[in-house]
């Protein structure tokens, strides 16, 4: 990945710890892509591109953190300072990742 900024890796460290809080064991990852992988970001115009890794599908109580979540960044990123507002992307289960949605690997 390209040179990434202080608010940037601020940023990406608070989402990670908030992702571990909330999925606990069965976080394995988080991909970042796009324009941040590229070296073409713009703080506070673009947005942060990600995957996150699970080891199972998310459950009930997991999404409604999630959307919580969600719904609480844009919020605190206009106090603390950090780039989680511009955060976009999707949840995986490692299974989809390696063998696709209508597999039927385990």
């Amino acid at each position: 990945m390209g040179h990434m900024t202080e608010i940037m890796l601020k940023t990406l460290d608070l989402f990670d710890h908030d992702l571990r809080k909330i999925f606990k064991d069965k976080y394995l990852d988080i991909v970042i892509h796009g324009s941040v992988a590229l070296n073409d970001f713009t703080p506070h115009r673009g947005d942060i591109d990600f995957i996150v890794i699970l080891k199972e599908d998310m459950t009930k109580r997991e999404i409604d953190e999630i959307r919580l979540h969600d719904m609480y960044r844009s919020i605190d990123s206009n106090i603390d300072g950090s780039l989680e507002c511009q955060l976009e992307g999707t949840y995986y289960p490692i299974n989809v990742l390696r063998y696709g949605c209508g597999s039927t690997h385990r």
